[in-house]
């Protein structure tokens, strides 16, 4: 005789199986409007083949002359081309630049290989190369891209002509930041197991939608409203997509290894851009406070005076140094004022 089971035990299977089937429904809707947005958002730059892979790059408009300086633009974490359109606006007639975006964002595919500031200096190399962009050039490292940026100057020296360091993260900003900031950074690897699924089942998408519907003037850094309309889907859209979450969770997870990998190359070579200029360009730690803050509280003043302390111990890189304040900027300078770092760029330009 067939033992009945439980009513609870019905509803319970039938409850997991109806989970999963929606779970199936919005993976395959995620995926079929990322890949119908990437089919019809076209690039804003151009798409190069390297290795095997595609890489998206925004290069000058027109040929670089002897007399224009060339710029290359590495991105902070979770940033890519997009986010430096005002930057490209005001500068684009005064020199050559390039911003591209790292494997896995925007339009370029991902990479097998741990992001760690190291290997983003290496692909970078290999893209460089690969466009015949070889000449001594200004680098422009925004937070995460300025630890890459060192890495850059410390292996290939001789294609550097100076660098702006935007906001820029430390080697030792794991022992200096607060410490409820510090724990954020160290739950990396569970909150990524929920971030991406998230992202897979176009959670994300609908929040980062949400978010930019609700709120214009906040986005990023109340300046969204000053971007052109038709440009703005290139802020939101490829943030929706589940490689720019998976890569951005990829990155925090090898953060500590690039702090320590630039602790060494630190320790190999303390004056690393010798007498070529180095601008550092310093967020307003009010305005990045505030924003951070909305993550996890924190004591405002003991971030101002470690992020301060680590943007000033930056300047030691260079004996040709000079420090700014963007006041009226948090982190994301190259959205907030964008004149910061033009003005930055053209002094190093001036310094060269």
């Amino acid at each position: 005789m067939e033992s009945k089971r439980p009513d609870w035990f019905k509803w319970g299977v039938a409850a997991g199986i109806s989970a999963f089937s929606t779970m199936l429904v919005a993976t395959s809707i995620q995926r079929y409007r990322t890949q119908q947005e990437q089919r019809n958002l076209t690039p804003l730059g151009k798409l190069v083949s390297l290795n095997g892979r595609q890489w998206h790059l925004i290069s000058p408009s027109k040929p670089n002359g002897n007399q224009s300086p060339t710029v290359i633009v590495e991105s902070g974490m979770g940033g890519y081309s997009a986010d430096w359109l005002r930057v490209l606006w005001q500068i684009g007639e005064e020199a050559a630049i390039y911003v591209y975006d790292r494997p896995g964002y925007g339009w370029s595919d991902p990479s097998p290989s741990p992001p760690t500031a190291i290997q983003i200096a290496q692909d970078l190399k290999r893209l460089l190369d690969s466009e015949g962009i070889t000449q001594p050039a200004i680098f422009v490292g925004h937070s995460y891209g300025a630890l890459a940026t060192r890495a850059f100057v410390h292996f290939y020296p001789e294609q550097v002509l100076g660098a702006v360091f935007v906001d820029s993260a430390h080697e030792s900003i794991y022992q200096r930041l607060p410490s409820r900031l510090r724990f954020l950074l160290n739950q990396v690897s569970w909150l990524k197991v929920f971030a991406i699924l998230g992202a897979r089942l176009g959670i994300v998408r609908l929040l980062a939608r949400a978010t930019a519907e609700i709120d214009r003037t906040r986005y990023p850094g109340e300046i969204f409203v000053q971007y052109p309309p038709e440009m703005r889907q290139f802020l939101i859209t490829p943030r929706c997509w589940t490689n720019y979450t998976q890569t951005l969770f990829r990155e925090l997870e090898s953060f500590q290894t690039s702090c320590e990998q630039i602790a060494a190359l630190r320790l190999e070579n303390d004056v690393v851009f010798g007498n070529k200029p180095l601008a550092i360009v310093m967020a307003s730690t009010k305005r990045s406070a505030e924003r951070f803050q909305q993550a996890v509280p924190f004591p405002a003043e003991s971030y101002d005076r470690e992020w301060r302390a680590m943007q000033m111990d930056l300047l030691a890189l260079s004996t040709n140094s000079r420090f700014s304040v963007a006041e009226e900027s948090g982190h994301l300078v190259m959205a907030e004022q964008p004149t910061a770092i033009v003005e930055a760029i053209r002094w190093v330009v001036q310094h060269c």
